[in-house]
């Protein structure tokens, strides 16, 4: 144009237009200029430099100015008053106010070059779409770099060393990088994050670890608090799989809200790498759902191939890399939050995470150790752990399905003194409980000793159904757990009670202990070499029908079934034992 039109009182001809052009090659680019009045009429622009203003980038000095930005319309609601555009330019996400006729052409998802008037109000930024300017095809192929180029800049992870040494953690790098990056990328571009996780201490444990890292950026990025309730939702799975519903409630939750338009990312902790998970997982897949499974439980691997890397984004699971499961899904969400956060682990009362997921996991591995050390030099005693490890588990149990936000960072130490009135609340109903459920143990167990390949092997069987209340703590699994370590640390001894939560320990009898329901068995063994997955596939083939399934540890899991063949998978368990151990 011939005429400029600063404000009200300034206005008129540039004299020197040709001089600008020439110097402002870019036209992706915005330059400064001094402005030299000629004459009441007549306009001089001084050329000082080209500049890349980015949304990213706007401060209190920006205000009462008016900036160019190349930017992405990413909504535009109507409202009584003005229309809200939400513009987007790889950097960083501005609203700004315009009205319907200056916008009639533009539509969600375009790429151009707006003017805005940029205004503080206290912290909070305003924006008003003074002008937009339509690109043309070679100047919109750069700018979809340009927004491209600075969102891969933004997503790298601010820190990339973990917290502790570990060789299972640094074969793994590549892999939490890729995974903080895919986080952080959703974050800036206001991409729904969906947490699903196992309801037990370690799930809790990491699923909190990453939801301290996430939600401070996501009210950064938005301005606002209630952001974190608009992109973010957590939801603890009791089923060691993430189930087809969970995949359908997922999906619910962003798809039934139309101004989520982006498809969302899910995070699946201490799940998602075994066969069950797989139906879920491809689900979301075909909604175009972006899936980071962070688990320790032993994955699908067929012909040499991990079955769910090929349909997830990111897969951390030290038995990628030849480590067991002793290396917990808490203690690797801690070192992800990391990545994705700097400012995470300068908070105490995450620095008692990792070691408690490992707590509640009977964990026994050197990087557990070096987080019990750091947990403990931060104030967070062993014995002080188990407590609130058994809380969580209890707390975990009758929530369920329920996110409950504030309640769980509460017991996870974000209100220390909260946190300690919970923890006196529940210990001596949690003992008291246990105790009982020790006595019923001791009653009905049986015990049958079998002559295995090797050695002979004790099995104790427990009819979970007529030793436990129904929905009431512990659980069936809990129960199976609790007979198992009163068995290896013989409970009879003075204190006995204590020694539930140590560490497996090697012992010269084999022991395994089958929880025995009308449609499934829970297992645990000290059994060198045993795996829940080897015995389900066993099952399979001896009995050929049934539903038979299930997963976990191995040491530790749950065989699936239809309650017609009870009978056979009990005596399948005991015929693998003899023929295997």
């Amino acid at each position: 144009m011939d005429k400029v039109i600063i404000n009200k009182y300034l206005n008129g001809e540039i004299i020197n237009k040709e001089e600008v052009k020439e110097k402002h090659k870019d036209p992706l680019k915005s330059c400064v200029l001094k402005l030299k009045r000629v004459s009441n009429s007549k306009i001089e622009f001084l050329f000082i430099k080209e500049f890349e203003p980015k949304i990213g980038s706007i401060s209190k000095d920006w205000s009462g100015k008016q900036f160019e930005f190349i930017v992405r319309i990413d909504s535009i609601v109507e409202t009584t008053g003005p229309v809200i555009m939400k513009l987007y330019d790889g950097s960083g996400f501005i609203e700004a106010r315009t009205t319907q006729s200056l916008i009639q052409n533009l539509k969600i998802g375009d790429i151009v070059k707006v003017r805005l008037f940029i205004r503080f109000k206290g912290k909070k930024r305003e924006a008003e779409l003074m002008s937009y300017k339509l690109l043309g095809e070679d100047e919109l192929d750069k700018a979809r770099e340009l927004i491209k180029r600075r969102e891969e800049e933004k997503a790298k992870p601010e820190t990339t060393e973990f917290l502790i040494r570990s060789d299972c953690y640094s074969k793994l790098k590549q892999e939490f990088v890729k995974a903080a990056s895919i986080i952080r990328n959703a974050i800036f571009e206001a991409r729904p994050i969906i947490i699903r996780h196992h309801a037990d201490c370690d799930g809790y444990s990491g699923a909190i670890a990453l939801e301290r890292a996430i939600l401070p950026l996501i009210a950064q990025e938005h301005g606002s608090e209630s952001a974190t309730f608009w992109y973010y939702k957590r939801a603890p799975s009791r089923k060691p799989f993430y189930e087809y519903s969970d995949a359908t409630k997922d999906l619910s939750f962003n798809l039934d809200t139309t101004a989520r338009k982006k498809p969302p990312l899910i995070i699946i902790v201490d799940n998602g790498s075994t066969r069950e998970d797989l139906l879920g997982i491809k689900k979301v897949k075909i909604y175009d759902a972006k899936v980071i499974v962070i688990d320790h439980h032993l994955p699908i691997i067929e012909d040499g191939r991990v079955l769910t890397n090929e349909f997830v984004d990111a897969h951390i699971n030290p038995h990628l890399v030849g480590y067991d499961g002793n290396i917990t899904a808490g203690m690797l969400s801690f070192e992800l939050a990391r990545f994705i956060n700097k400012d995470f682990s300068s908070e105490k009362k995450n620095l008692l995470l990792p070691a408690l997921s490992g707590v509640g996991d009977k964990s026994n591995c050197a990087e557990q150790e070096e987080y019990l050390r750091i947990a403990a030099e931060n104030g967070f005693s062993n014995d002080y752990l188990k407590k609130l490890a058994e809380c969580v588990d209890f707390e975990a149990y009758y929530l369920g399905f329920v996110e409950s936000r504030s309640i769980i960072d509460d017991l996870l130490g974000g209100n220390v003194e909260k946190q300690e009135k919970l923890i006196e609340l529940l210990r001596g109903d949690i003992e008291y409980r246990k105790k009982e459920q020790i006595k019923i143990i001791k009653e009905t167990m049986r015990t049958e000793e079998i002559k295995g390949a090797t050695n002979g092997i004790r099995i104790v069987m427990l009819d979970l159904e007529n030793i436990s209340l129904r929905s009431e703590f512990p659980p069936p699994g809990k129960i199976t757990g609790l007979a198992y370590w009163m068995l290896l640390n013989n409970i009879n001894k003075p204190n006995g009670l204590n020694n539930t939560n140590e560490p497996m320990k090697k012992q010269e009898t084999k022991l395994l202990v089958l929880g025995i329901a009308s449609d499934y068995v829970t297992i645990r063994t000290n059994i060198e070499g045993f795996n829940t997955n080897k015995i389900i596939d066993y099952l399979q083939e001896r009995i050929g029908f049934g539903f038979i399934s299930g997963g976990g540890h191995e040491n530790a899991g749950t065989v699936k079934f239809i309650s017609g063949v009870k009978e056979g998978v009990i005596n399948g368990v005991k015929e693998f034992l003899k023929e295997n151990f």
